[in-house]
């Protein structure tokens, strides 16, 4: 599974704001339009960055750094399209584009505990446990029946269960 790290408080924002466009200066490539993606949260800010994401954060109504999760993967989306301009956009989806290219997304699902990961820049693959560890919750969020093996094994991943 492909994954994208984006800096806090946007990876909030995607997760639990609404905000369905993720501003690059790139297209995401055709073979990901339709494909799900994991959204991941970047490790936390330090120095000058620290002071921006403060002021994000409040102007977006974010949690205190405290509250945020850094460093893993917080949610799957998928990957609709991309635009350069924001005149489709709504007015709601409008606000978050920066340009120049947003990248539209859709069926955005939370995932109950973050999946510890090491991002890096532009696209990047999941190794194949914590792809497993996230599909598992996705399936679990989505209101998949998970089979008992399944269950067994997101509970050995997964702290709520433990």
């Amino acid at each position: 599974m492909y994954a994208l790290t984006l800096h806090q408080p946007w990876a909030w924002a995607v997760a639990h704001a609404g905000k369905r466009v993720e501003n690059r200066t790139w297209h995401p490539p055709r073979s990901l339009i339709g494909q799900y993606l994991a959204i991941h949260a970047g490790a936390q800010p330090r120095g000058r960055a620290l002071a921006e994401f403060e002021y994000v954060r409040e102007e977006l109504g974010a949690p205190e750094i405290d509250a945020l999760d850094f460093s893993a993967v917080v949610a799957v989306v998928r990957v609709t399209g991309a635009l350069e301009t924001p005149d489709v956009l709504t007015p709601q989806q409008r606000r978050w584009y920066m340009g120049p290219v947003a990248w539209l997304l859709d069926d955005v699902v939370t995932l109950p505990t973050p999946v510890p990961a090491r991002g890096r820049q532009r696209l990047w693959r999941l190794d194949a446990e914590r792809t497993a560890h996230v599909r598992l919750q996705w399936r679990e969020a989505k209101g998949h029946k998970l089979s008992a093996e399944e269950l067994e094994r997101l509970a050995l991943q997964d702290p709520r269960y433990h």
